[in-house]
């Protein structure tokens, strides 16, 4: 026989075997299986993870029947999920990263606005839109996210209004409708400029995986991963700046401008 709470939040595809218990705020990814163990409160088991006569708590993986502890370092495979009312704003040292990187980006937003071609942000353009913007993989959309989003929003991480990561503002209709509980909680953290779902090209856009990075980051994440994070998303933007510098990116919005009949014409 197995048992879950109510505020547990589980993907559709997912086999959940007897003698098994997952507490409560806990987050069970796609693929995933839970056969004869035991889930502490507010934990996430990441997507194809198999767990079978373990106590999984947080990121701490102990095998009973081996006498074996392991620490999970891979925040994909298994992690904490934040406490529910948990609020944490960013920490003295985030808020000095966050000073320091405003500061040393100030010239390369300017740079940024010439790169995407002096682009005024569209009347209704919000966050949303940029990282919508990601997942659909257009051109210049991290240099854009940078310019809108990053850039500005580290001003409010070093006041301590954001975080570096952190759940990202999602409309209200984009949490999962089983996962009350914890878009309770996710609503009272402080939000973020980045998580992992922006780093997952169209799948992003999947409403539970991006609930499951938001519940993720809802807890001030330690320093070593804000450093990787804002690595990992200096990475992106280099990227895609200096695609933008190639005559088929710069030339796409022009050609998407040109009606399809004098295009066709053009090529006969």
């Amino acid at each position: 026989m197995s048992y879950h709470p109510p505020s547990v939040h589980k993907f559709q595809i997912i086999r959940v075997g007897p003698g098994s218990r997952i507490g409560a705020r806990s987050v069970v990814d796609r693929g995933a299986a839970v056969v004869g163990s035991l889930v502490a409160p507010g934990s996430y088991i990441g997507a194809g993870v198999e767990l079978r006569e373990t106590l999984l708590s947080g990121r701490r993986l102990v095998n009973v029947a081996f006498g074996a502890t392991l620490e999970i370092a891979d925040r994909e495979l298994a992690g904490p999920v934040a406490a529910l009312g948990a609020a944490a704003g960013p920490g003295p040292a985030e808020r000095l990263l966050a000073s320091i990187l405003w500061a040393a980006s100030w010239p390369l937003a300017g740079a940024a606005a010439g790169r995407l071609g002096e682009r005024a942000p569209a009347q209704g353009d919000s966050s949303a839109d940029v990282v919508a913007a990601l997942h659909r993989g257009e051109p210049g959309a991290w240099v854009r996210h940078f310019r809108e989003v990053m850039q500005p929003g580290l001003a409010d991480v070093a006041r301590g209004r954001r975080r570096i990561v952190g759940p990202l503002a999602r409309p209200p209709s984009a949490a999962p409708v089983d996962a009350a509980p914890l878009s309770s909680s996710m609503a009272l953290a402080v939000p973020g400029l980045v998580n992992d779902s922006l780093f997952l090209g169209p799948d992003g856009a999947d409403p539970t995986l991006g609930f499951a990075a938001d519940a993720l980051a809802a807890g001030r994440q330690p320093f070593v991963h804000l450093f990787r994070a804002v690595v990992r998303y200096a990475k992106a933007v280099a990227k895609d700046w200096r695609s933008l510098r190639q005559p088929g990116a710069q030339a796409a919005p022009m050609l998407a401008a040109v009606p399809e009949t004098t295009r066709t014409w053009s090529r006969s």
